[in-house]
């Protein structure tokens, strides 16, 4: 990922995180990090090409990054009262 793009990232996450979210992240006692769905209570999960893969375990970096495009997929995007993006 080129260096400006991380870099722009980062700053939009860190002002989104001002604000109330619905994805987190988290860390465990092992230092391995997650994103966590807060309307659900536990680890986001997404569906690639029909699988499902949780957010679980990945780097701080990929935390940081799947936290902030989940939150601006829902922003953007609008969320139905299901939870499911329309």
């Amino acid at each position: 990922m080129p260096r400006l793009l991380l870099q722009a990232l980062r700053w939009v996450y860190a002002r989104s995180m001002e604000s109330l979210s619905r994805f987190h992240l988290g860390q465990d006692e092992n230092g391995a990090w997650h994103v966590v769905d807060a309307k659900r209570g536990g680890p986001a999960e997404i569906q690639v090409d029909g699988k499902f893969y949780l957010l679980w375990g990945i780097s701080k970096v990929e935390a940081e990054n799947w936290s902030l495009l989940l939150n601006q997929i829902i922003q953007l995007h609008g969320e139905r009262q299901d939870g499911q993006t329309r």
